[in-house]
């Protein structure tokens, strides 16, 4: 089966200028577990071979259903961003739709909702 998402590490510095459009979300660990899972077994090389450190800070471009949204965890949390060449109401669809995928993973999932 390919994988779901396709999911590559990206420095911090992506997201300099960005605004989130969907923050403040828990379990920022489970997050990474799920969308390495979901990306397959060249996602989870990437993050092993980069050395994914921290798992409560990280980075991701992540293309869901064609669109690409950038994803990053730091302090406690993370959340999910559009890209500036990216159309903002698709990456904000791309934005649910990925969420959603990686809430199906745990029943607990959307508590911080």
């Amino acid at each position: 089966m390919p994988p779901v998402l396709q999911v590559v590490r990206v420095s911090p510095e992506a997201f300099t200028d960005l605004e989130p459009l969907i923050d403040r979300l828990d379990e920022p660990a489970a997050a990474l577990v799920q969308l390495v899972r979901l990306g397959g077994g060249e996602a989870s090389e990437r993050f092993e071979q980069e050395d994914a450190g921290d798992e409560e800070e990280w980075a991701a471009r992540v293309e869901v259903a064609g669109t690409t949204v950038l994803v990053r965890a730091q302090g406690g949390r993370w959340a999910i961003y559009a890209p500036a060449d990216v159309d903002e109401a698709e990456a904000m669809l791309a934005a649910r739709r990925l969420h959603g995928l990686l809430g199906q993973q745990s029943a607990d999932w959307d508590l911080d909702r």
